[in-house]
């Protein structure tokens, strides 16, 4: 290395005599990066300096011509250009030439604009899947019926508001796009839940509706008890059509068709169908022109029923949400108001493409007093009957891709 150094300083001798005594020439090639810096401040610039680490030990070739300039103080200003051109910078502090790499700031990509119109989903769903698919923030979008209007990068966005996509940002992120579109874009599975619900009447003896059902099933269909307890809340069945069972279940004076749902929806979208009668329900007070006005909010009561399906290659994912609720009269608090009475069961259900299953769980206990004898006759000659029923909803359902 000495040798090295040696034989530059030659060099720079010989060829400064002959260009001018102010300001040597220098020109090496394919030289380490850290001999370079050695050279050029030790012979040409004579200025203590200070190298980092990174620097010191850097060696990838270079080459550095400073033998068109002038003077050294245009030399100097070349030969930090040529630094920068490596991302090096050097500041002067109390007489010492201090070196640093730094990373160069990338330029801002220019940004573009493109315009989808969505063939299958929804431009908000689009918006919703694909925003977090690009670089920069993460969107914020709640659900699919939400404005879906999303930062991606600084002076980018993607907005699935209205009937169409739109997105501006970099070249780089459109393409990555386009790519995805297509993917997503595509028609939406659904399946079509047709049902029967029905209110089942039992005496103490027969148990629950479902467990009648199970009796009446038995030994007919393929039948799997949805818990381990008891019968838990639902049977399923892997054979059988659901107009057998239900010309089965209208055999059975017990059973009585509330309703006949047939509902059909997306995946991951929930579908409501209700049997009953909407309340009027006194809700706030508000005041206009320094009178009081009351507002009044009309629910839903009897039978609700909800559905939310999640369709994969091979299984239906089931959330069924079951409530039957009716209003009282309040005695205390309220009075002009109504109590609303409900009874809510949630179940989870994994299915096979036109499984059958039977719900439970939702029941109603009444207890009756009745006295038997003759009128006529003293009171304790009559006997006293204790007698509990119990009324259940049972609802029978049948889920097919379509």
């Amino acid at each position: 290395m000495m040798r090295l150094i040696n034989l530059l300083t030659a060099f720079l001798f010989l060829t400064s005599a002959c260009v001018h005594a102010s300001s040597p020439a220098f020109f090496v090639d394919r030289i380490p990066l850290n001999a370079a810096i050695q050279l050029a401040q030790e012979d040409i610039f004579r200025r203590q300096y200070a190298l980092p680490p990174e620097l010191a030990s850097d060696t990838r070739p270079v080459t550095l011509d400073l033998s068109l300039t002038g003077d050294q103080k245009k030399q100097r200003e070349e030969y930090v250009r040529w630094l920068r051109q490596l991302n090096i910078s050097v500041e002067t502090r109390n007489g010492v030439d201090h070196y640093r790499s730094f990373k160069p700031v990338a330029a801002p990509e220019k940004l573009v604009s493109w315009v989808y119109t969505p063939f299958n989903r929804s431009p908000a769903y689009l918006a919703a899947v694909l925003s977090g698919t690009t670089t920069g923030r993460s969107s914020q979008v709640s659900s699919e019926n939400a404005a879906a209007s999303s930062p991606v990068t600084s002076g980018s966005f993607l907005s699935g508001e209205g009937d169409s996509l739109v997105f501006r940002g970099t070249r780089s992120e459109l393409a990555r796009l386009k790519e995805l579109v297509p993917l997503v874009d595509v028609p939406a599975q659904g399946v079509v839940v047709t049902g029967y619900i029905y209110e089942v009447q039992t005496g103490r003896s027969e148990g629950s509706g479902l467990a009648l059902a199970a009796k009446l099933l038995s030994g007919r269909f393929g039948v799997s008890v949805g818990s381990s307890s008891s019968m838990g809340n639902y049977i399923s069945f892997s054979s059988g059509t659901l107009n057998a069972m239900y010309e089965l279940f209208r055999t059975d004076n017990r059973f009585k068709v509330v309703s006949a749902p047939q509902l059909r929806m997306d995946s991951g979208k929930e579908a409501t169908f209700s049997v009953g009668e909407q309340v009027p329900v006194l809700g706030s007070v508000s005041y206009e022109d320094g009178k009081a006005v009351q507002s009044v909010t009309y629910r839903d009561s009897g039978v609700i029923f909800k559905v939310k399906p999640v369709i994969t290659s091979s299984r239906i994912s089931l959330n069924v949400n079951q409530q039957l609720s009716n209003f009282v009269k309040t005695d205390t608090g309220v009075n002009d108001s109504p109590t609303l009475l409900k009874r809510e069961v949630d179940t989870s259900l994994t299915l096979k493409d036109g499984d059958i299953v039977l719900l439970g769980g939702l029941a109603e206990n009444k207890d009756s007093q009745a006295n038997t004898g003759l009128s006529f006759l003293p009171k304790s000659w009559s006997q006293k009957s204790d007698e509990k029923s119990r009324t259940d909803m049972v609802i029978l359902l049948q889920v097919k891709k379509v």
